[in-house]
């Protein structure tokens, strides 16, 4: 389970965050042991009489040979997570009788009906609640781009569509689709070197003024080589990719 993995396999050192007047954080700073400076993340300015302090958790009390143990994570199971996730989708993505148009961690694009699914793996689409290794149908798909991981462009059955793009929000592409990006245009997307521009607010923190800005930004939606190498035709479109290789 996605959920899972994030879990077990995330960062533990969080940081605290705690705000001090300047005559405090003089006091703090000259008592503060060396092993403590080191955990210091950042130092930021509020106003003219205030300082925010970050620093890393002290987890040296909490190492695995200890008894306190409280960290709550542990790669070997991030690990054997995502290594029985492959294991178990390869079925789907490694087999004669499905054409396979795209695939992320847990999900799977085909060209079977959910009828030709469950005759292969009888009981594999959940119909209410699902168990764990059962799949469901989240899509109905007349046409379809794949544009690269997470980027997308669904034309479906009921006549809606759905667009993915990680990065932006589902406001901005839902706005997008009512206006200027339709499934054509994004179909121009396969020739090398064509992108869409879309726009998205973006909020900016300034402890040290204590403002929050929301500003513009500019996002560019196209496909890119930063996980696989990609092939194109004599005139630019974009027909495959292949894995890079590793120097030997």
């Amino acid at each position: 389970m996605n959920s899972l993995y994030g879990r077990f396999g995330m960062q533990d050192q969080f940081s605290n965050t705690e705000i001090y007047t300047k005559a405090d954080f003089e006091k703090i700073m000259v008592n503060m042991k060396p092993s403590d400076v080191t955990r210091i993340e950042d130092i930021m300015s509020i106003g003219d009489e205030y300082l925010a302090l970050s620093m890393f958790s002290d987890d040296t009390n909490t190492m695995l040979n200890s008894l306190k143990e409280t960290h709550n994570i542990n790669v070997g199971i991030a690990s054997a997570i995502t290594a029985y996730a492959r294991i178990y989708m390869s079925q789907f993505k490694n087999n004669d009788a499905i054409k396979l148009y795209y695939t992320d961690t847990d999900s799977i694009f085909i060209d079977l009906d959910s009828s030709a699914l469950d005759k292969l793996f009888p009981g594999i689409i959940g119909l209410h609640t699902l168990e764990i290794g059962e799949l469901k149908l989240e899509y109905k798909i007349n046409k379809a781009i794949f544009l690269g991981p997470k980027a997308y462009f669904l034309e479906l059955e009921d006549g809606n569509f759905s667009l993915k793009i990680k990065g932006l929000n589902k406001d901005v592409l839902s706005k997008a689709i009512k206006k200027e990006l339709t499934f054509d245009n994004f179909s121009k997307l396969l020739f090398k070197d064509e992108f869409i521009m879309v726009y998205q607010d973006k909020w900016y923190k300034n402890l040290q003024e204590g403002t929050i800005n929301i500003l513009e930004q500019t996002y560019n939606i196209k496909h890119n080589d930063n996980k696989r190498q990609l092939i194109y035709t004599d005139k630019g479109l974009l027909i495959d990719t292949v894995p890079y290789s590793l120097p030997i």
